[in-house]
C-alpha cells in the first residue's frame, strides 16, 4: 500500500499540557506528530482518507448541555471564536463518557456556550447514553477541520494537483479534481456530492458555483474521498498532522432503503476486519448475510493497482456465522488499510448505528 507515516515528535503517551490559550490547561496525553502521504494514482480515481487530525485548541470538561449545545468549564472564550471563518470550520469531539469519540460540527459560540450541528441528535437524550457535566464531567476537544485548501494548497505555486485551465460549461477538463462523497442522502451507488478543482486564475472552485471559494470545503475525519487524477504520472500529497490518542466514533444515520456511506479508518495503521468493530461490538454496524449469494450489509474496497475512473469494487466483505468472508473465503484477518477509502453498503431499512474505533495504543 502507499501509506507512509513518519513520526516527528514525542510518543503517544508523553504527558504534557494541551495548548489552551484561555483558562486552565488540562494535562493530557499528547499524540504523535508526523506526516502522511496521500497518493493520487496516474489517470485514475484514488479513494483516500486522512487518518490524522489537527492539534486540539481546547480540552475541557462540560458544565452544562442543551439539546444542541454544550457549555465548557471556565474558559472565557471570545464570542464567535469557533464559528466557521476565513480559515475554515471546527468540530467538537467527545473524548470520554458514553459519547466518547463522537464528533459534531461547530455552528458558533457565545462565550463558553458552543452550539453544534447535531443533525437531529438531542444531547440531553442521546441514543448512546447520558452526558455527565460538572468538575468531573465528560471531556471534549475542539479541533479545526481539514479543508481542501489546507491539505492541497492555496498558493498556485504550491498546489499539488494539476490546475484546470478553465471551465467548459459546468464540466472540468484538462486537470485534476477532488470528489466529495454524499453521505447524507439515500442511494446505492451514489454520485459525489461535489467536485472541487483548482482553476487557473480563480482558485478552488466547484461547477455551478464558480464565484465561491471552495478551498474551505471540509474533509471530515473517518470519511473517505476521491482524488481524480487526469495526468499520466502519479503525485503524492504530504499531510502534517497528529495521530489522535482519543477514541473515534462515526455515526451512521438511519436509512429507509439500501444506501452507501464513504468511511475510513481514523488512525494510520492497518486493522484486521475481525478487529474493526464493524461487527461483533456493542455498537455493531454490519448486519450479517445469509450467504455469499444473498448479501446483506457489506464493505467494499477498491484496487490500488487497477487504473481508470469510477472503478468497480475489488472486494465485497460480508459477515456470515459470526465471521468475515469474501466470496466464501475467510477474511477475518484481512487488513483494512488507512490509505484506502471504504464504502459501507447497508441493505436498508437500517437503524442508526455507530462505528467505534480505538486509538493505536489500545489495539
Amino acid at each position: 500500500m502507499n501509506t507512509l507515516i513518519r513520526l516527528l515528535g514525542c510518543g503517544l503517551l508523553a504527558m504534557t499540557a494541551d495548548l489552551c490559550a484561555q483558562g486552565t490547561a488540562t494535562v493530557v496525553a499528547t499524540p504523535a506528530v508526523g506526516y502522511y502521504k496521500l497518493t493520487a494514482r496516474a489517470a485514475s480515481d484514488s479513494f483516500v482518507a486522512i487518518p490524522m487530525v489537527q492539534q486540539s485548541l481546547i480540552v475541557s470538561h462540560l458544565s452544562a448541555i442543551t439539546p444542541n449545545s454544550v457549555t465548557l468549564s471556565s474558559f472565557g472564550i471570545q464570542d464567535g471564536a469557533y464559528a466557521p471563518g476565513a480559515n475554515g470550520g471546527y468540530y467538537l469531539q467527545f473524548t470520554s463518557g458514553k459519547l466518547a469519540g463522537l464528533c459534531y460540527e461547530i455552528v458558533g459560540n457565545s462565550g463558553d456556550i458552543v452550539t453544534l450541528k447535531t443533525l437531529g441528535d438531542d444531547l440531553t437524550s442521546h441514543p448512546l447514553g447520558s452526558i455527565s457535566v460538572g468538575d468531573s464531567g465528560d471531556l471534549v476537544r475542539i479541533r479545526p477541520l481539514w479543508t481542501i485548501g489546507a491539505v492541497f494548497g492555496i498558493d498556485p505555486t504550491q498546489v499539488r494537483l494539476d490546475a484546470i485551465p478553465g471551465f467548459n460549461g459546468s464540466i472540468y477538463s484538462g486537470g485534476d479534481a477532488i470528489l466529495l462523497p454524499d453521505n447524507s442522502s439515500i442511494g446505492s451507488p451514489k454520485p459525489p456530492a461535489n467536485s472541487v478543482a483548482y482553476v487557473t486564475g480563480m482558485g478552488w472552485r466547484s461547477p455551478g458555483a464558480t464565484a465561491i471559494d471552495a478551498s474551505l470545503a471540509e474533509l471530515w475525519p473517518g470519511v473517505s474521498f476521491t482524488i481524480r487524477r487526469e495526468a499520466s504520472t502519479a503525485v503524492s500529497v504530504p499531510v502534517i498532522g497528529y495521530v489522535s490518542a482519543d477514541p473515534f466514533t462515526k455515526g451512521i444515520p438511519a436509512i429507509t432503503a439500501s444506501s452507501d456511506f464513504s468511511i475510513s479508518l481514523a488512525y494510520p495503521i492497518p486493522v484486521a476486519l475481525a478487529n474493526s468493530a464493524l461487527y461483533g461490538s456493542a455498537r455493531m454496524v454490519i448486519n450479517p448475510s445469509s450467504d455469499a449469494l444473498h448479501l446483506g450489509d457489506h464493505v467494499l474496497t477498491f484496487s490500488v493497482a487497477r487504473q481508470g475512473f469510477a472503478p468497480p469494487p475489488e472486494f465485497r466483505f460480508y459477515v456470515s456465522g459470526g465471521h468475515w468472508f469474501e466470496t466464501m473465503t475467510s477474511a477475518d484477518q484481512t487488513p483494512l488499510q488507512p490509505d484506502e477509502g471504504l464504502v459501507l453498503r447497508l441493505n436498508g431499512p437500517h437503524p442508526a448505528s455507530y462505528w467505534f474505533q480505538l486509538p493505536p495504543q489500545n489495539l
